[in-house]
């Protein structure tokens, strides 16, 4: 009896599991964006002061999406934000360190932040830091051609 009962299960379970559609899964959930012909890698490092901004222009025609910040300040009192500017909006991103002591501040995240074409992204100081804090300042992810 419970031989027949566990055969029952098992032809229950593997009929069950045949009714279900067959998916293939990508190993890497982003593998069909790097196939995709309109995107392109972008990357940018800026070296100064983190109480002057840097700033870039998104190209026209093209939306940056930002994956990856980081920053490395030499000072113990920073605060990088980003602004960017998404379906005309625009919206401050604060990233917190992972790193600290009282001569650097380390962070760096992954995100997934959209700039509209044509608009202004910034990084810099969203309060008071000294005026000696210099930084390193790297963005990466990627444009996509929005024609």
């Amino acid at each position: 009896m419970r031989v027949t009962f566990l055969n029952l299960v098992m032809g229950f379970f593997a009929t069950t599991l045949s009714l279900i559609p067959d998916h293939t899964v990508l190993a890497d959930p982003h593998e069909h964006e790097a196939n995709n012909q309109r995107l392109s890698p972008f990357q940018a490092t800026y070296l100064s002061s983190i109480n002057t901004p840097f700033t870039f222009q998104v190209p026209s025609e093209q939306v940056l999406v930002i994956e990856e910040l980081s920053a490395a300040c030499f000072s113990s009192i920073v605060d990088v934000r980003l602004f960017a500017t998404s379906n005309g909006s625009t919206a401050q991103y604060t990233f917190a360190p992972i790193a600290f002591s009282p001569t650097y501040w380390i962070s760096t995240q992954t995100t997934r932040i959209y700039a509209d074409p044509g608009t202004t992204v910034t990084v810099g100081s969203g309060g008071f830091v000294p005026p000696n804090a210099n930084c390193v300042v790297s963005i990466a992810g990627h444009l996509v051609n929005t024609q």
